[in-house]
């Protein structure tokens, strides 16, 4: 074979590695798109690949930290792409992010139908935290700075990817019927797309117009938290609710802050005016979320 047809090959070959790689000169990100992280059944029995998208800095640093980011919905709707221009604005401040999609609910409504969705948002962000960390050769972020974070739903399961970790609190959540859930589904790791078997610990987590199932999961020694709310948000009422849709209780961010600090856990919450949305319209709030980022 000729030098040439050997090039040639070899060029084809770096194209494919790197189609779905694009970089954004005006941001200085090195963006790439749906990266298959594992698969999994939805609760209605279908077979989805769990799909990211990594925005990087471009950097030749290897100890940055990485933030997996979340999107809302309400567990039944909602995509990474909604979250592709909050993601490289954050990666432009030498943070890397990866921002996920999820198995999202596919069955009738019920509270143990919302409950599961929780659960499989969470081993789905637990198993796209162990891919990157199998691909840390490529990617070169610190594993010791690793940050969950989104929006209402998003926010909720990062809360709960950090702070559920023990079986008697997942009855606490759901009762027997929701632990024998988790118990099929791998325990408390999950069994979504990868049988990696790294343990990664979560550093810090940012709740945006969240909540958590209960409060008491957030106990000493656990993860930084920031919180960002609306103080007039009726979807996820900053002081707890129920989520509508399944009637799932939840405990707003500032119950989350009391209880953090009780604990002696770094938490810092910024209430905003506005309701559930008040985080679109806060111009501080990019350049505070990332100051916690760096500064943990």
């Amino acid at each position: 074979m000729s030098l040439i047809k050997v090039f040639c090959l070899a060029l084809l070959f770096v194209l494919f590695l790197f189609s779905c790689e694009r970089f954004d000169v005006s941001k200085q990100v090195i963006v790439e798109e749906n990266v298959v992280y594992g698969e999994n059944l939805t609760q209605a029995g279908l077979a989805t690949k769990l799909l990211l998208d990594i925005y990087r800095p471009n950097t030749k640093r290897e100890d940055l930290p990485l933030l997996v980011l979340i999107h809302g919905g309400g567990f039944k709707t909602g995509s990474k792409e909604g979250l592709s221009k909050l993601a490289s604005q954050i990666a432009q401040n030498d943070i890397i992010v990866a921002a996920i999609n999820y198995r999202l609910i596919d069955v009738e409504e019920s509270l143990q139908a919302g409950l599961r969705g929780i659960i499989d948002a969470v081993f789905d962000t637990k198993s796209a935290i162990r891919f990157l960390m199998s691909y840390n050769k490529r990617y070169k972020f610190d594993t010791d700075r690793i940050y969950v974070g989104g929006h209402s739903a998003g926010a909720i399961t990062a809360l709960h990817t950090a702070y559920l970790d023990q079986s008697y609190e997942v009855v606490w959540m759901g009762g027997i019927e929701l632990l024998d859930y988790v118990e099929l589904n791998g325990g408390l790791r999950g069994n979504s797309g990868n049988q990696l078997t790294l343990s990664p610990s979560i550093k810090g987590v940012i709740n945006i117009s969240g909540g958590i199932t209960n409060i008491y999961f957030i106990q000493s020694g656990g993860p930084s938290i920031f919180s960002i709310h609306g103080k007039a948000d009726k979807t996820v009422p900053i002081g707890g609710s129920r989520l509508t849709e399944f009637n799932i209780p939840l405990q707003g961010s500032s119950l989350i802050h009391n209880e953090a600090e009780r604990v002696d856990i770094n938490s810092t919450l910024k209430v905003l005016k506005g309701g559930h949305s008040a985080f679109s319209t806060c111009g501080s709030c990019n350049s505070e979320l990332v100051y916690f980022i760096n500064s943990n």
